[in-house]
């Protein structure tokens, strides 16, 4: 059946319209590509020849086990472990909980054994019960109680209060290298595991403190320090893991602040936190998180089909991932632009860091 004159003309005219459409957008990707990786390669160069950008993830730490405090045997054991290990949950069980409010050295508190045995008693049932504190003996809120609280971790703390002289570095080790395709999939360090290790130092070392064993209680504050250099000193480190070691140094500062206040340190034991003190470095561990992520946040975007970045913002961003928002066309150029856009503004924060 031959088409009409009307129909042919209306199907020329339709053909010529999406020729000229396609041939606008073909134009406009190139345009908005051209444009995209012009920003982003001016910012790359000028950021390269600053030493302010990363072209790899630095190696995770190659410390010697033997010299890295970070490497004691329990603490090692369950830095990485899974959330759903059991022996994880029965180490966690056995560590003191948060706290909150029983001391804070920034707000001038010293530890409230009062409020310490209270908050154990009620959030941590076991291991209130396996201590001497426990509701039936009714014992008096005092150092010795709060001792006797930790006392299922003595073990533990025993092993860091060795480790000092032996063990004079402090890294965390990665289980396995930050990978450049799928940089935030790299295994993070357990937060609940240093917090809960370092109240049980904390609190084990104010406690000593008030009842007049300052050597214990040096052991205890200077493993507690280390253990957050250990953090901030990591050549890999992310910004949750300078979240980490900030939280852990301003928790390890509580007996510091209390034997000062105290006049409790000697001057050998002063001069002994004076040198642990001065190998924490919180600001440079910030300043090399914050690079890392964003490198991390630029190879991520570089990697992912710009359809998923742009349509699907609470996707699970993986290369090796089919999802649908493959198939609708967006400019790469847009994708670069965005680059850009973000490692200035992770530049301008690292700038505020140094």
């Amino acid at each position: 059946m031959p088409f009409s004159p009307k129909l042919a003309r209306f199907v020329r005219r339709a053909l010529i319209c999406g020729a000229v459409l396609a041939t606008l957008v073909l134009l406009a990707f190139l345009v908005e590509n051209w444009r995209g990786n012009r920003a982003w390669n001016e910012h790359a160069e000028q950021a390269y020849a600053r030493g302010s950008l990363l072209r790899t993830f630095p190696a995770p730490s190659t410390l010697p086990d033997a010299r890295n405090f970070m490497r004691v045997p329990t603490f090692e054991k369950f830095l990485f472990a899974a959330q759903d290990n059991p022996e994880l949950q029965a180490f966690t069980r056995k560590l003191p909980s948060n706290g909150r409010g029983v001391a804070r050295w920034q707000a001038g508190k010293p530890l409230d054994p009062v409020r310490l045995l209270a908050s154990q008693a009620g959030s941590k049932p076991s291991l209130a019960a396996d201590s001497k504190s426990s509701a039936e003996t009714k014992p008096e809120a005092t150092p010795a109680a709060v001792l006797a609280l930790l006392e299922p971790v003595q073990p533990m703390l025993q092993e860091f209060r060795q480790a000092l002289a032996e063990r004079p570095l402090a890294q965390v080790v990665r289980p396995k290298p930050i990978s450049m395709d799928l940089p935030f999939d790299a295994p993070i360090a357990r937060f609940q595991v240093l917090r809960g290790v370092t109240h049980a130092l904390m609190f084990h070392a104010s406690a000593s403190l008030s009842a007049g064993d300052s050597d214990l209680a040096l052991q205890d504050t200077l493993a507690a320090l280390r253990l957050s250099r250990g953090f901030l000193d990591t050549p890999d480190i992310l910004l949750v893991e300078a979240m980490i070691g900030t939280v852990s140094t301003g928790l390890a500062l509580q007996p510091v602040w209390e034997g000062t206040r105290q006049h409790k340190w000697n001057d050998a034991q002063l001069a002994a936190l004076q040198q642990e003190l001065l190998q924490l470095h919180v600001l440079q561990g910030l300043e090399r998180s914050l690079q890392h992520e964003r490198l991390g946040s630029i190879r991520t975007m570089d990697r992912i089909p710009a359809s998923q970045l742009v349509l699907s913002a609470g996707m699970d961003f993986r290369p090796d991932k089919w999802h649908w928002s493959r198939l609708i066309p967006v400019p790469q150029g847009w994708v670069q632009q965005n680059m850009r856009i973000s490692s200035e503004g992770m530049e301008l924060n690292i700038g505020m860091v140094r």
